[in-house]
This record gives C-alpha cells, structure tokens and sequence, in this order.
C-alpha cells in the first residue's frame, strides 16, 4: 500500500462520514450537514489516499486566534 497525501483536497462527506463509521471512533455521522460545515470551515485538511480510497484524513482550525491577534 503506497498512501498518497494531499492538502488541496476537501473529500465528499460521504467518504468522510463512511471512514469515521469504519473506524469505530464515537461520531454523530448521521448529520451529514453539519459534518459538511465542518470540514469546508477548516483552515487546513490533509487526506491520505490509497489510490482513490480515502484512508484517513485530518482537520486544523486556528479558532479564529489569528483574527483576534490581528
């Protein structure tokens, strides 16, 4: 398996909510709304793919601090 990692790439909600179902990490997956809110208001996402297969992802958000620095 050679993973691929990518910074430019936001994944359908439907691969991300069928990752955290796959996992077994405790997710509200059934909101698909919010899960979407959440991964197009991060500041930086970086997935890892197996060919086309997402197979992990991460998600950073700055919490707003360097707007209230600024």
């Amino acid at each position: 398996m050679e993973i691929a990692y990518k910074l430019d790439t936001i994944p359908d909600t439907d691969l991300i909510i069928e990752l955290y179902n796959s996992s077994g990490i405790n997710r509200p997956t059934t909101d698909k709304e919010r899960i979407t809110k959440m991964y197009s208001d991060s500041n930086l996402i970086v997935t890892a793919w197996d060919k086309n297969k997402l197979v992990g992802f991460q998600k950073v958000d700055n919490g707003f601090i360097i707007k209230r620095i600024s």
